[in-house]
């Protein structure tokens, strides 16, 4: 599932201490700061540890530390290492660009070790150097982005999922959602979300308040209208056919089950229900099975949460010339606790709109029970616009349903269990995934 990344690529800032031969001077205090935290955690000190962060460091040090405890026995520190270089210092904030190489005693998340790179902000305050913004970056080259501005006090408290405090008990499936949604990191809600095919911003009450209303997708009734038009299609859905580092369409097996699926089914309609239909019943599902893999693998292996779903449903799509891209957000099955999650939105010329499914939890199409980030960028890395999205709203994001409709009845909403629903979800995530 999508939660995984987030969690895999912050736990690589804590799994052992770096040398530090050959740094200058003025950038000793800051990165002393780095290993202190390290350290600390290593022997699992975390008030300690906590005591070192601000910003998003400390909204998101819960989460970290939850991880650790679960899967930090997993890696082998003697065979894991991670450098430091130093990036910038521009007072009140400093930079460092870390490389990880993770070495598991075990298998986790379907992989025996993890290459990670990551930026890491520290900011001057108090006479003293903080941990203040961890960031996923996709090569060891790339530039740091510019650390955010949180607002996050060491006294506030946060859940880190978003969790509404109604919920509905009604039909499994609904077709309408009115959903509040703030955000009090100090980020603004336009940096992860916008209009969406099926979801609109009804009411912005101001840079950090929004009402969401989220529409089910709708299947078209006359299945012979649907047959390929691509003169229609604008030239931007292009990108949405092209392969890329996890989109691997020359693959032999992708290519032979694709050409099986275009000779028994005709139209674009049917050849997208198709592939809903095949992952569906050939995936196995388990929860943290993988990190992330590229659709080769996951065909191969037929293993993995939400997210491989999504990845190989993009692939046989974009390989049956169909447009296609996989969507990330949050879900929830109506208990008030929403997931980080992955769907699939493939393209209908004929009605020149985005239909979307959700192969890991059975819907065709999707219904209204899920909330969609930005589009995520086709010229950027996935794993790393993945993280990085979650990174901004994990435990500062804070959701709570109004209405939601199935058809044409109103669901009555009831107040939500708060019998921390998370720890139940994480260890339900690092359960499978051992």
């Amino acid at each position: 599932m999508v939660f995984t990344l987030s969690l895999s690529t912050l736990l690589l800032n804590v799994v052992s201490a770096a040398e530090i031969g050959g740094v200058a001077a003025d950038t000793l205090a800051p990165l002393a700061a780095i290993q202190r935290f390290d350290s600390l955690f290593d022997i699992k000190q975390y008030a300690e540890a906590k005591k070192l962060c601000r910003g998003s460091a400390l909204r998101l040090f819960d989460l970290l530390v939850m991880g650790h405890k679960k899967i930090g026995d997993a890696i082998d520190t003697s065979q894991s290492t991670e450098s430091y270089e130093h990036v910038y210092l521009n007072l009140p904030f400093a930079g460092y660009r870390s490389r990880s190489h993770v070495v598991f005693k075990r298998p986790m998340m379907g992989m025996k070790e993890l290459n990670s790179f990551q930026a890491i902000h520290l900011i001057w305050k108090d006479s003293s150097w903080f941990i203040w913004e961890f960031a996923e970056l996709p090569n060891e080259y790339a530039a740091l982005p510019k650390p955010s501005l949180e607002t996050i006090t060491s006294e506030e408290k946060h859940s880190l999922l978003p969790f509404s405090s109604r919920r509905y008990r009604g039909p499994a499936r609904i077709d309408s959602m009115d959903l509040s949604i703030s955000l009090s990191s100090g980020n603004r809600l336009d940096s992860l979300f916008e209009n969406s095919p099926g979801q609109e911003i009804i009411e912005r009450q101001d840079a950090n308040h929004w009402t969401l209303r989220i529409r089910s997708a709708k299947v078209p009734a006359d299945k012979a209208k649907n047959a390929h038009s691509k003169n229609r299609r604008h030239d931007k859905l292009s990108r949405y056919l092209q392969a890329n580092s996890y989109l691997v369409l020359q693959d032999t097996a992708l290519l032979k089950l694709s050409t099986s699926l275009r000779e028994t089914h005709s139209n674009t309609l049917s050849q997208i229900q198709a592939v809903y239909d095949w992952v569906r019943s050939h995936m196995h599902f388990k929860l943290g099975a993988v990190l992330i893999s590229p659709s080769d693998e996951i065909l191969a292996k037929l293993e993995g949460d939400c997210t491989e779903a999504a990845i190989l449903s993009v692939a046989l799509l974009r390989s049956l010339k169909i447009p296609a891209r996989m969507v990330i957000g949050y879900a929830t099955q109506g208990d008030g606790l929403f997931v980080g999650h992955a769907w699939v939105e493939a393209w209908l010329d004929s009605r020149m709109s985005w239909l979307a499914f959700d192969p890991a939890l059975g819907q065709f199409p999707a219904d209204a029970k899920r909330v969609q980030f930005k589009a995520l960028d086709e010229e950027l890395e996935l794993r790393m616009q993945a993280t990085n999205l979650l990174l901004k709203s994990l435990g500062s994001l804070q959701f709570e349903i109004r209405d939601v409709w199935s058809g044409s009845q109103r669901q009555s909403l009831e107040q939500s269990e708060s019998s921390n629903p998370e720890e139940f979800f994480f260890q339900k995530v690092f359960g499978e995934a051992n």
